[in-house]
């Protein structure tokens, strides 16, 4: 397994599959390349990203990486319509790089926020000014994104100890024959005692590297829940809205509703005076029909 395959491989997979690494080099023999891969550092997500394209996208990298030659020939030259066609080409294509790189981390269950496809985004800039640094982002083991107003630590990418470790497990090299004049040796007492102090402080240096893989991986964790917490309260502010929306509009039909209602109850009220009132003036006249039938009965006259 090469370096690049490890650095590309499932994000969360890294310290497992380095552990697994070391431990198959220490059981052929080589611990110095047990050693040097026991401390090779889990990238972090951005630079993940990065590695997925040197390993799916290596043609548009170099493509990419090319156009940076272009661009410092431009400024060299002082070419101002070469420098404005080319940085726009620059800007088009790291976007489309930095995009291909959070769909490769999305096809393998990650979803890149905006700040991490940025630092993507910053990294291939970087590169396109400093060759070095675009060789050996094309290597495929970045550890940390970079910007293009500093390259970062000088570990910033995985060591690449002997050629051999840079694409597989290395083997034990044969010894070199000890020359007939070699010096004497180191007193075998003090050898012990350096071994020992080195054990120790390797032992320190893989405990003190786990806490610092497991903070990474907190914080990773964190940002991914801060992420998706975010996206929930956008859609919760928007659910809040249509509903505040739809209460207004509920409190307006409502007034409408109530005032509805007034004005029939003032029409209602209206109709029973009325109908008091032509009730009143009907019992009035009947009964001075009744009067009137009386009075000609009295006088024996057929009304």
């Amino acid at each position: 397994m090469d370096l690049g395959e490890l650095y590309a491989g499932p994000w969360q997979d890294f310290v497992s599959s380095r552990d697994r690494l070391a431990a198959a080099a220490k059981a052929a023999g080589d611990a110095a390349g047990a050693r040097a891969l026991k401390k090779l550092k889990k990238p972090t997500r951005g630079a993940w990203l990065v590695n997925l394209l040197a390993r799916h996208e290596t043609e548009r990298l170099a493509e990419v990486f090319e156009l940076g030659d272009s661009l410092a020939r431009a400024h060299r030259e002082a070419d101002p319509v070469e420098m404005r066609k080319l940085s726009t080409l620059r800007s088009r294509l790291v976007g489309s790089l930095a995009g291909r790189a959070s769909a490769l981390g999305a096809e393998r269950g990650y979803a890149a926020p905006d700040a991490v496809r940025s630092e993507v985004a910053e990294t291939l800039q970087a590169a396109m000014a400093d060759p070095t640094l675009a060789e050996r982002i094309l290597g495929g083991t970045l550890t940390a994104t970079v910007r293009a107003a500093g390259f970062g630590p000088a570990d910033l990418f995985a060591p690449s100890t002997a050629p051999a470790l840079a694409h597989v497990i290395p083997l034990r090299a044969e010894e070199p024959p000890e020359p007939a004049d070699a010096p004497p040796g180191p007193d075998p007492a003090e050898v012990r005692r350096i071994s020992r102090e080195l054990g120790r402080a390797e032992a320190r240096w893989e405990a003190a590297q786990g806490r610092w893989e497991r903070a990474e991986e907190a914080a990773t964790a964190a940002e991914d829940g801060l992420a998706l917490r975010e996206q929930q309260l956008a859609l919760a502010i928007e659910r809040v809205a249509e509903l505040r929306a739809a209460l207004l509009a509920a409190e307006r039909e409502t007034e409408a509703a109530l005032t509805r209602r007034d004005d029939a109850a003032a029409e209602a009220s209206m109709a029973s005076a009325a109908r008091q009132e032509a009730a009143a003036e009907a019992a009035a006249f009947k009964e001075l029909i009744d009067r009137l039938s009386q009075e000609l009965d009295q006088w024996g006259i057929d009304p």
